[in-house]
């Protein structure tokens, strides 16, 4: 299911015009985005949850050549499946 295809399923089962149900898809998916810039947590209660973590620096090596290449310390977004969500696909 693609972006196009999830704003169709919704707007169907609210009575929402597409348009409407992208603008609030869109807010959704921004706010998310926002608050992990933030440092903040996003849980949705029966989905999961959304966090931003710090990815420690490492180092890593080029496959061809064999050199040795460090790897910056990175903040990465990491969502967690809710223990209801990971039971209702099972």
């Amino acid at each position: 299911m693609n972006k196009g295809e999830l704003i169709d399923v919704i707007s169907d089962s609210t009575s929402l015009s597409k348009k409407a149900t992208n603008k609030m898809l869109d807010a959704m998916l921004e706010s998310i985005v926002t608050e992990l810039e933030n440092g903040n947590i996003v849980n949705i209660v029966g989905f999961g949850k959304f966090e931003a973590v710090n990815r420690a620096p490492k180092v890593g090596r080029n496959p061809k050549t064999g050199v040795v290449v460090p790897i910056e310390e990175t903040i990465i977004p990491k969502f967690r499946f809710s223990k209801l969500f990971k039971k209702s696909i099972q």
